[in-house]
């Protein structure tokens, strides 16, 4: 079999051909395509390093955050507790003198209230009494009551003993005149014996004798700030006591309460 020569050397040189013009046109690009993906591969993997790097970072962050909160955090529950307990105790404080506020209000009203009732209570008997007091004296003692309460007051002047008679004949010093108030008018004759038994004991011999409505039902002698004398205003302050007594009983609970609060 005889060899073409020229046939082999045409195949060659078709082969070199499709070879150049392959690495040209074809194998060229693909290396360039195959740089091109390296290169973004290379980009890809620098930039996950960058963020695997940045996300390690965040994690150690919380991490320390972490640790961090959970070694403060007993100090933070004690500040907080401390916290509550101080709040707590400011509301309780507030609640507290409101509760004082509204409970002494209250208190004050009821006292208020009582003071008005006494006085009303003793206002009314105060109107009556003198006619009640007048009415019954005159029926037990057969005898007017203004004699009677002349005649109390004379007895009263002589029973002073040596010591209120010295610190009246005091409180009298250098005085020539003594006062004599009563309710009523005094009749002459029941001034005359005043005189002389004011006379006789404290050693005054002029007396003034003068109505005063304010006594109500009484006769006093007053003489350098001292007063002696019997009045219906003494067995009412005990009936305000009395009724004070019987109020007081009524509203005990709340002073009670209040005292101790």
């Amino acid at each position: 079999m005889l060899i073409d020569w020229f046939t082999v050397a045409a195949q060659i040189v078709n082969f070199l051909i499709l070879v150049a013009l392959l690495r040209f046109f074809l194998y060229r690009r693909i290396l360039d395509a195959i740089a091109t993906r390296q290169g973004k591969i290379a980009a890809a993997f620098t930039e996950s390093e960058t963020r695997e790097h940045e996300a390690q970072q965040t994690v150690d962050e919380h991490a320390a955050e972490l640790e961090r909160m959970a070694e403060e955090r007993p100090h933070r529950l004690e500040q907080l507790e401390a916290e509550m307990r101080q709040e707590r105790s400011r509301m309780l404080a507030e609640l507290r003198h409101e509760i004082e506020e509204i409970r002494d209000d209250w208190y004050r009203g009821v006292l208020d209230e009582r003071e008005r009732l006494i006085d009303e209570l003793e206002t009314r008997l105060a109107a009556g009494a003198e006619v009640v007091a007048r009415a019954a004296l005159t029926d037990l003692a057969d005898l007017d009551l203004e004699s009677r309460m002349i005649d109390v007051f004379l007895r009263r002047l002589e029973a002073m003993d040596e010591g209120q008679l010295g610190s009246l004949v005091a409180a009298i010093g250098d005085a020539t005149t003594t006062e004599v108030a009563s309710s009523f008018p005094v009749p002459s004759e029941s001034r005359s014996r005043i005189r002389d038994r004011v006379a006789d004991r404290l050693g005054v011999t002029r007396s003034d004798f003068r109505v005063d409505p304010s006594l109500g039902c009484g006769i006093e002698l007053r003489a350098g700030g001292r007063t002696v004398g019997w009045s219906l205003d003494r067995y009412l302050d005990q009936m305000r006591a009395a009724l004070e007594d019987v109020v007081e009983s009524s509203t005990g609970d709340v002073g009670t309460e209040h005292s101790t609060s």
